[in-house]
């Protein structure tokens, strides 16, 4: 869905149509575009901008916010030109959103410091293969046997000796919360704490958490 193409063109180029399902052009800040875009079926909307075009921004928050009133179950991003917008986004109730000019300016940073950190996050930004950064969609509180307090150390020792597929790099607190990367190893973890982790594949923390919790619990004190 978009409100022009490239020069002007009034159709997509070949290369483009053999890639997409359906094209809807229209204001997409517009009731009736995003019915059009049956908008009210989809799972995600993904809402992109250009830096050159800071005022895309405004569009974009409009569009999602209205999406978000009218079909809260459609989860929305955004990218923002301007890192205000980023701070924003929550008033309208849209789900996530990054910054490409904070992330691109973190990244010449970094790779200023450490040549080819750049492709570390390539390949966690990929859906192709190799491991991406996920956060856990069941929160601690939620676990199978969650009775007790543990550590997020004690949490990295069990899924060390269960083999489990994935790293633990830190946590989030609550939905779109503070977020804790790398905190010391004996921060207790609250209910409302979810798990952020790297794996190959997302991971079943809630079925998987029986095991976890009990291996936690025979640690010796």
């Amino acid at each position: 869905m978009t409100a022009n193409l490239p020069n002007r063109d009034r159709e997509l180029p070949d290369f483009l149509v053999r890639k997409i399902d359906a094209f809807i052009m229209g204001l997409p800040s517009a009731l009736e575009t995003l019915q059009r875009a049956n908008a009210a079926q989809s799972k995600a909307c993904v809402l992109t901008s250009s830096a050159a075009d800071p005022a895309m921004d405004d569009t974009n928050t409009l569009t999602a916010g209205l999406i978000e009133k009218n079909w809260p179950q459609v989860v929305t991003v955004m990218t923002c030109s301007r890192a205000e917008t980023l701070n924003n986004l929550s008033t309208f109730g849209i789900d996530g959103g990054i910054s490409t000019t904070d992330l691109q300016m973190g990244l010449l940073v970094q790779e200023l410091e450490d040549p080819g950190l750049y492709q570390v996050y390539r390949e966690l930004s990929s859906n192709a293969g190799g491991n991406q950064i996920y956060i856990s969609h069941s929160a601690v509180g939620s676990w199978d046997g969650h009775d007790r307090e543990f550590s997020i150390g004690s949490l990295k020792i069990a899924t060390i000796q269960l083999k489990l597929p994935v790293e633990v790099l830190g946590l989030q607190s609550k939905n779109g919360g503070k977020l804790s990367l790398n905190p010391e190893n004996d921060l207790i973890l609250t209910a409302t704490d979810h798990i952020v982790y790297m794996s190959r594949k997302r991971f079943d923390w809630l079925k998987n958490s029986g095991p976890v919790l009990q291996h936690i619990a025979n640690m010796p004190q």
